[in-house]
This record gives C-alpha cells, structure tokens and sequence, in this order.
C-alpha cells in the first residue's frame, strides 16, 4: 500500500466570514453545490487512488465533513457513515443538500451522547436530515465512504466542525481496513447502542 504525507500547515482565516462548506461537485456526479474549499484540499489531498494512505494536516481549513464531500466528488454517488464528537449545523445543511441531489444514497450518523444535552437543536436537526442517528459514549472522528467501486475510510483529530487549532487526520483507500471501521460503525448504528 501506497503512504503520501501531505504536510502542509499553515495559518488560515475564512475571508468570506461564514464557515460553510460549500462544495463544487464534479460534473461526472451532475450536482450543483458550490464549495470554496475545494481548491485547498485539492492541494494538500490531489487525485485518490486505490490502496493509498493519505496523511495531512490542517488548520480552520476543513472539517471533516469537508473532507468527505470533497473525496465523495470523486468516487461518484456512495453511502456515508460517520461518528463525531462535534457536527455544526453547517455540517449538517451541507451533507442533506448532498444527499438531496444525489450524491449521498444514505447517510448514517453517530453522534457523542453529550450531544442531547449540550446541543439538543442540533441533534433534532440531524436525525431530521440523515437516515439514522444514534448517540454513543464517543470521541472517535470516523466516516466511511461507499459505493460498488470504492471503500474509503477517513479518521484523525477533525471533528464536523471547523477548529482554529492544527489537526491531524488519514485517509485510507484500502477496501480491507475501510470495511473494517464501516463494519464498526454498522455495529452500533444497528444496535443502536455503544
């Protein structure tokens, strides 16, 4: 398997002053969203390939949501499954008009459980928009993209959110190793339970 370290740090503010991603999906997908952060991961990430691990860093750039829709693009229209300490509501818009125009089949979701505590709005707003929602006692940052060509899995410090502080992630284009962090994910969203 294939290593590439994308090191790349540096200082970053969004000029526009909102933290929206807005992604501009490919034209093989024929979707229509708008997404300024493109460039920037373009960047640091390029082309995916199969059986490739990519490492980087970032800094208030991306969030993980980000990241899985700008690797989404690529690999054409797939399911997604995730778990996040931390989703925005940014994240959360930003993935349901994924899914609306077809880049998501489905979206399945597990959330830290201070989350309906500390920010009940924005778990309502996530069970409202993705196909399935649990909560778990979690810290983990994991997504897991899929289709019948590709199995991608993205993990590190990067919650669904933006962050002023360095964080550190991976990406892993190995079937082997991303069916196992989707098999785990699956195992809790299907029980419902940690």
């Amino acid at each position: 398997m294939e290593s590439k370290s994308l090191v790349n740090i540096k200082s970053f503010k969004n000029n526009s002053g909102d933290n929206f991603g807005k992604v501009m999906l490919s034209d093989k997908v024929g979707l229509n969203i708008n997404f300024d952060k493109s460039d920037l991961i373009k960047d640091k990430i390029g082309e995916i390939k199969q059986d490739t691990t990519y490492h980087y860093y970032c800094r208030n750039e991306w969030g993980l949501h980000d990241i899985v829709i700008y690797i989404a693009q690529k690999i054409g229209p797939c399911k997604l499954y995730f778990s996040t300490w931390s989703i925005g509501n940014e994240a959360i818009i930003t993935l349901n008009e994924c899914k609306q125009q077809g880049l998501f089949s489905q979206i399945y979701g597990i959330l830290s459980n201070r989350v309906i505590h500390n920010h009940p709005d924005i778990y309502n707003a996530a069970c409202n928009a993705f196909d399935k929602v649990v909560l778990a006692e979690l810290h983990a940052k994991v997504a897991v993209l899929e289709n019948e060509n590709w199995t991608i899995s993205m993990f590190g410090s990067s919650n669904m959110t933006l962050n002023p502080r360095i964080e550190r992630n991976a990406i892993v284009t190995d079937k082997i190793v991303a069916a196992a962090d989707r098999d785990f994910l699956l195992k809790i969203i299907e029980k419902d339970e940690a």
